[in-house]
C-alpha cells in the first residue's frame, strides 16, 4: 500500500523531506503505526516526531466522524514531544486525526506543528 507523506515547517527542516511516497507493509494500519515506521527511518525522523509521538492525546476536543466504515477520526490531534517540547499535529486526507486513525492506500498523511497566531 502506498501513501503520500508530507511534512511542513520545522518538521520539514528537521527531516529534510517535504513530500514523498511511502510504501507501507501490510502490518501498518493506523497513523500510530506510520509514526513508528517513520521514526525507525532515521534519527532525524525520531527527533521530528519525538519520543511520545505514537501515544494518544487524551484531550476531549476530538470527535469521531467516520467514513461509512467508521475508520476515520477527525478533529483530534496527537500531541508529541517534537524535540523542542512542541506539539506535532497530523492529518489524513486534510482532516486532523489521531494515532488510532486507519490509513488506506492512496492517503495523504501530513505532519506539522500547531498553528498559532493572533
Amino acid at each position: 500500500m502506498n501513501v503520500t507523506v508530507k511534512t511542513f515547517a520545522q518538521l520539514r527542516e528537521i527531516t529534510q523531506e517535504g513530500s514523498f511516497t511511502l510504501t507501507l507493509p501490510d502490518n501498518i494500519v493506523t497513523m500510530g503505526d506510520v509514526i513508528t515506521l517513520l521514526k525507525s527511518r532515521s534519527d532525524k525522523w525520531a527527533q521530528a516526531l519525538g519520543a511520545n509521538a505514537d501515544s494518544e492525546n487524551t484531550s476531549e476536543e476530538g470527535h469521531e466522524n467516520g467514513s461509512e466504515n467508521g475508520s476515520k477520526i477527525v478533529g483530534k490531534s496527537a500531541e508529541t514531544d517534537a524535540g523542542n517540547n512542541s506539539s506535532v499535529l497530523m492529518a489524513r486526507n486534510q482532516q486532523l486525526c489521531d494515532v488510532n486513525t486507519h490509513v488506506e492506500s492512496g492517503d495523504e498523511l501530513a505532519f506539522f506543528p500547531p498553528v498559532t497566531g493572533g
